[in-house]
């Protein structure tokens, strides 16, 4: 899904990496709430969001979803691509398809389709 932004009076469409999706925020709230709502893990959603956990929400902000078919992990110091694939129980080729940039530096959302 694409959503549709006007950026110096121009029209831009800007798609949502496979694995996540768009959701407008319906009125003033926390991540907390709509973490309750939606059934994930606000930890993730504050990070996919560049949010801070407290952070307060606004009526038709954007957010970032992650889809329910995918799982995620977040690296650490001296992950490799072995160990993120042993974690998320996916072949690496899998994950180097879905994540067209991965650097394994501390911090870095890695997602893998869940089969």
């Amino acid at each position: 899904m694409s959503e549709m932004y006007n950026v110096n009076n121009q029209e831009l469409s800007i798609s949502a990496p496979p694995y996540l999706e768009y959701y407008r925020v319906n009125e003033r709230g926390s991540l907390y709430a709509i973490a309750k709502d939606t059934n994930i893990n606000p930890q993730l959603l504050s990070i996919l969001n560049g949010l801070d956990i407290d952070s307060e929400l606004t009526k038709n902000q954007m957010l970032l979803l992650p889809k329910t078919d995918y799982a995620f992990y977040i690296t650490k110091e001296g992950d490799t691509l072995e160990t993120v694939s042993h974690t998320l129980a996916l072949d690496t080729q899998e994950i180097v398809d879905n994540n067209p940039t991965i650097y394994l530096h501390s911090g870095q959302l890695i997602a893998g389709k869940v089969k």
